[in-house]
């Protein structure tokens, strides 16, 4: 066991196209590192210590901190670690009041270009906190996902300054994803230490607070008022550089004040880096001013003459012995900072309100004496929240906090009510963990931190990485990767053209029948979007064998077929990805070509699978890949050049006729005519605007089931994001489209503008003419639809299915429909079926746009009758 221990230790990790670049750690197991390439060319460094305090205790589950640096720009590893709350201070010497004591540390250098983390290419520099937080959402599901004993402890995000606008959109893009089940963790909440989360309230802090303490005249409260102007207009590029101007400004009005403690003048400080150096002139901007900016990375232990900068590149550099020889700790940090300098000045209230009201954790903890980040200003922004229990949280008393045994002395106070809670942290100034560390861990108390200091031996060793190897074939086109041990799953990536790479994963099912006549067929599963994740979306939330809370699903299509997921077209966060922005599908026929040439990978070397029947079905716009994808097979059988066997499509409340489905009010009208027109792109706009009246109109009508109003709705992707206006609009407006995964996915956003702008041309093309070809070479075709379905509704299924020209058509509407009942129980009907030669129609009853959701146990039926499953 020791042997295998140290050999998985000392393994090189190598994922070449999504992950892990390389991992190590200590002998014992308590330290381990590496990177994570969370885009190409992109790669974020981490360090997780095991704390030699665990207690096993089955009803508090030992938790795991995240801890995120300010800046932006500033080091986690480095900072956070050596001089805040690590093992180690920056000599490295003990530190009594390490934050192991009650939980293990996870530090890593974000964004991207941070510490050790490093980019290839200035373009891979993140321009958004939520960029920020879909990297970090990427590491996070690469280190858990697949680490059953991660899993089982709590994860708390702690951050620190500019940290603090991190933790708020890494904390809903973590809830996003795990709603998804793309995300495999447990979330205990986030902590805001002296977070920049409203710049506006902190700058406008500055001048009266610095007024009452004599620092400051008017001056400084004037320039207050002229940045408020640039903040309220939005312009916060601008408003970034005055407020570096307005810190000039107080630096001499108060005559060199410190930033990070009031109490203090900037050269008393102990931090080397101080705001005098915004005396520079503006053309030194970047550089310069990012030494004064939150999460300084200089000389921090209170008398002390450590330089961090020197430890990480020096010893520290050589002991981790994986960081790239050109790789010089925060060398990119002033880069990281230009490229967030948008962003900067963006208030994140409204993120800490959506926290709160998903029922998470917000803990709030403010240094008494700090400038940058007064108290004062987090106060404002608090008052602010529109949360439902803030004026119940306001009414309480705050309680006082005393250091362990130490019952005289106020050390700060706390308020909490549900699942808010303040401290207010007497003594302190911008850095709480080391100005009050005995303190600080106060915060800790609603986290669940306060486990037994008892060490017990770890019996086994912990394998915090899936140690596999992918190897990209470069000709083949094929990443291979070999899947779990008994052959159930495998996954791996197809290049289908250069630059662009589709994933795909593969169930084989478990309840296997073995039937010469009946062979066992594969279902290849089409998400919708464009741009939703079937290996996501419909594998996790919808036919696959684990919902999204990895429990079995006792539904799942495997007891009828093999499953085959793929994310189609190719599409970054979401596994498939593209290297240049050109790679994008501009057409379902480009997406449906990118399919056949997948397939063509999957199955015409595998002899097994050639003998199962392959049926693909389409959900919501998957059915448009669905058609498509089907007429490409077609060709490809009949040339040769795709060796399977075609069962037949399956269409899912599938967006085959947009102007069928959109045919209400007089606004459909003008969409119809646009479509007969070829303008697509107006059509979509003018789609969009539809959705706007009948959502107003309706009262907030839910468009995945109209029995519902869109806040009822079990299913978080809705049409209320149509209350933002058409200048929003790609970004915006994808969050309405059909079978919308985007609000599950990890990270909960991609580029997805690129996707659209190249996509929404073939959005709103008709396709019954496709589906006309497929009858009439003989494919069957199934059409199911979900009875309270809105977006795609029954009723516009129905109307395009009668516009078919199959020479069938007249003996299918012809036939009356059969009732379809729930296994044994035929009291109750659950849909109608009718069907006519190679054309199936079912109505599923008290079924919404997720049919396999909404009704699991009929489309289970469904799914066998269509696939013609032995079992």
């Amino acid at each position: 066991m020791k042997n295998s221990i140290a050999l998985l230790l000392c393994t090189l990790l190598v994922f070449v196209h999504g992950g892990l670049v390389m991992g190590a750690g200590t002998k014992d197991g308590s330290e381990q590192w590496g990177y994570v390439q969370v885009r190409p060319k992109a790669h974020m460094f981490w360090w997780h210590y095991k704390s030699p305090y665990r207690v096993d205790d089955p009803s508090k589950p030992w938790p795991i901190i995240l801890w995120l640096q300010g800046g932006p720009g500033a080091s986690g590893v480095g900072i956070g670690n050596f001089q805040e709350i690590g093992p180690l201070d920056n000599f490295l010497n003990p530190r009594n009041s390490t934050w192991l004591k009650k939980a293990d540390l996870l530090f890593v250098d974000n964004p991207v270009g941070t510490g050790y983390s490093f980019v290839e290419d200035d373009n891979a520099y993140v321009r958004t906190d939520e960029e920020a937080a879909t990297d970090l959402t990427t590491l996070l599901r690469k280190l858990f996902n697949k680490n059953e004993q991660l899993q089982k402890s709590p994860l708390y995000v702690v951050a620190e300054s500019y940290g603090g606008k991190y933790a708020v959109t890494l904390g809903l893009s973590i809830v996003k994803a795990m709603k998804a089940g793309h995300s495999k963790l447990k979330f205990g909440g986030v902590a805001l230490g002296d977070s920049w989360i409203s710049p506006q309230d902190y700058v406008f802090s500055w001048g009266p607070l610095l007024k009452d303490l004599s620092r400051l005249d008017n001056n400084g409260l004037a320039e207050s008022k002229r940045l408020s102007g640039q903040i309220e207009a939005g312009q916060f590029v601008n408003a970034t550089d005055t407020w570096g101007d307005l810190e000039n400004a107080i630096v001499l009005g108060s005559n060199s004040v410190d930033f990070y403690n009031f109490m203090l003048d900037s050269a008393n400080d102990p931090l080397e880096s101080t705001a005098t150096s915004l005396q520079s002139l503006k053309a030194a901007a970047s550089s310069q001013k990012y030494s004064t900016y939150l999460g300084t990375t200089q000389k921090f232990t209170p008398g002390g003459d450590g330089d961090v900068r020197t430890l990480m590149n020096g010893a520290i550099k050589a002991k981790l012995k994986i960081i790239p020889e050109n790789v010089r700790w925060g060398s990119q940090s002033g880069n990281v900072f230009a490229a967030l300098s948008g962003d900067f000045m963006k208030p994140r209230i409204n993120e800490v309100d959506e926290l709160l009201k998903n029922g998470v954790n917000v803990t709030v903890y403010n240094g008494q004496v700090d400038l940058i980040c007064a108290t004062k200003g987090t106060e404002a922004w608090v008052e602010k929240l529109k949360w439902e229990g803030l004026k119940t949280f306001f009414s309480l008393d705050r309680e006082p906090l005393y250091c362990e045994d130490d019952t005289v002395t106020t050390k700060g106070f706390v308020r909490s009510y549900k699942n808010l809670h303040f401290y207010w942290i007497l003594g302190a100034g911008h850095f709480s963990e080391s100005g009050q560390p005995s303190t600080s861990r106060f915060t800790s108390v609603y986290f669940d931190f306060n486990q037994p200091r008892k060490w017990k031996l770890m019996k086994n060793f912990i394998n915090l990485l899936l140690c596999f190897l992918l190897v990209l074939v470069i000709y083949g086109g094929v990443v291979m990767g070999v899947g779990t041990k008994d052959g159930s799953e495998q996954w791996g990536y197809v290049q289908v053209r250069p630059k662009a790479h589709m994933f795909w994963w593969h169930y084989k099912s478990p309840y296997r029948v073995d039937d010469p006549s009946k062979p066992w067929p594969i279902i290849l599963w089409l998400q919708g979007g464009p741009g939703g994740s079937g290996t996501g979306f419909g594998n996790f939330r919808e036919v696959g064998p684990l919902d999204n809370f990895l429990n079995p699903r006792n539904s799942t299509w495997l007891k009828k077929a093999d499953l085959l997921f793929v994310v189609s077209p190719s599409f970054p966060t979401r596994y498939s990805y593209v290297e240049d922005d050109n790679a994008y599908v501009k057409t379902d026929e480009a997406a449906a070509a990118d399919l056949t040439t997948l397939l063509r990978k999957l199955f015409n070397k595998n002899e097994q699978l050639q003998k199962s029947p392959l049926y693909v079905v389409g959900d919501s716009y998957g059915g448009k890949f669905a058609v498509t994808l089907g007429l490409s097979v077609v060709k490809a059988i009949k040339t040769g050049h795709l060796k399977l066997k075609f069962g037949g499509v399956a269409l899912g409340d599938s967006w085959i006729s947009p102007q069928d489905y959109a045919f209400y009010f007089r606004v459909a009208q003008k969409i119809k005519q646009q479509i007969e027109a070829g303008k697509f792109v107006n059509a979509t706009d003018s789609w969009a605007d539809l959705e706007e009246v009948i959502f107003w109109g309706s009262n907030s009508v839910d468009f995945y089931n109209f029995m519902l109003d869109s806040t009822n709705d079990s299913s978080p992707a809705t049409v209320t994001s149509l209350q933002s206006s058409k200048a929003a609009a790609s970004f915006r407006k994808y969050s309405t489209y059909l079978g919308n995964s985007h609000r599950f996915a990890p990270g909960g956003s991609g580029d997805l503008d690129t996707l659209m702008d190249v996509a929404i041309r073939a959005k709103l093309k008709i396709i019954p003419k496709n589906v006309d070809q497929l009858l009439k070479n003989g494919v069957n075709v199934t059409v199911y639809n979900g009875q309270v379905d809105l977006i795609c509704s029954t009723k516009g299924t129905e109307a395009w299915v009668e516009k078919l020209k199959w020479g069938g058509l007249k003996g299918f509407l012809s036939l009356d429909r059969k009732p379809l009942y729930c296994e044994d129980d035929t009291t109750t009907t659950k849909g109608f079926v009718r069907s006519y030669k190679n054309l199936h129609f079912y109505w599923i009853l008290g079924a919404g746009h997720y049919v396999p959701v909404d009704q699991p146990c009929v489309s289970l039926q469904m799914i066998g009758d269509i696939t013609q499953s032995p079992n």
